[in-house]
């Protein structure tokens, strides 16, 4: 029996060191992801949770940055940042062939236009008021005559014209907009994902920050249409991330709040 439990214990250490094996790119894979050895990259460069702000008009670093270096050490390439200042600019940009993967939130339709590899992260979404605000939770703002300004084209734009039966929904090109709104009393909150309303409330006198969260936005890496090997690496790619803890450390490098890895195994 004691023979037995050491050999049960050995194939699980074995198997476990499989699941965090660097996968294998395949030349087709590195042909359609890196064509002429670099790979375009999808950047929301004006959004923390992606690009630490402070590494703007420099060397781009952040979460995505991180991963995208890792992405292109494992494909023998070089990254090509491809940088939008909106989502519908980057949604834009997958019709118009402009980037190979993109860092951005799941939603089916979106499907229609780009694939995706399983989830990495989820993350919490919340509210910027005023601090003289009367609303104290996310819970409190789907009331009437509260105005809610949110990124047009966005995962979270989508959640609240769903879900929102009493306030307005005010659609604004960028969360700089929907704060310039706020500031000038248009809209009563300004919806964004946690790291964006924190950073833009402590960027703002006199804001702050609801607590809990509207929603839980699945975060994925999509790839560019016709890509099915591309679409296959990836899939082993963010794998390999969640189960090498590799992704954990980027969060932790990235200093990045109010997300979570996601279940290693579907969307």
């Amino acid at each position: 029996m004691k023979r037995n439990n050491i050999c049960v214990a050995a194939l699980c250490f074995t198997l476990a060191a499989c699941a965090t094996t660097v996968p294998t790119v395949s030349p087709t894979a590195r042909s359609e992801l890196a064509p002429g050895g670099k790979i375009r990259v999808g950047i929301l460069a004006n959004n923390p949770l992606y690009v630490n702000q402070s590494s703007v008009g420099g060397e781009m670093k952040g979460l995505v940055p991180d991963i995208a270096n890792e992405l292109a050490r494992q494909l023998g390439a070089q990254v090509q940042p491809v940088n939008y200042p909106t989502a519908t600019g980057l949604l834009d940009g997958a019709k118009r062939n402009e980037w190979e993967v993109a860092f951005i939130g799941y939603s089916p339709e979106r499907s229609a236009d780009m694939d995706f590899t399983p989830v990495m992260l989820n993350g919490e979404n919340s509210y910027v008021v005023r601090s003289d605000s009367p609303l104290r939770s996310v819970a409190d703002v789907d009331r009437a005559g509260i105005r809610i300004a949110t990124s047009d084209r966005t995962v979270q734009h989508r959640h609240l014209t769903q879900n929102i039966r009493n306030a307005t929904v005010v659609p604004v090109a960028t969360g700089a907009a929907g704060m310039q709104a706020l500031v000038a009393g248009q809209v009563d909150a300004v919806a964004g994902n946690r790291m964006t309303v924190t950073e833009a409330a402590a960027a703002t006198p006199g804001m702050r920050v609801l607590e809990g969260s509207f929603m839980q936005v699945p975060y994925s890496i999509a790839i560019a249409k016709g890509k099915p090997a591309g679409t296959a690496y990836m899939t082993q790619f963010v794998q390999y991330l969640k189960e090498s803890g590799r992704l954990d450390d980027s969060i932790r490098r990235a200093n990045i709040r109010g997300v979570t890895v996601a279940p290693s195994k579907g969307y």
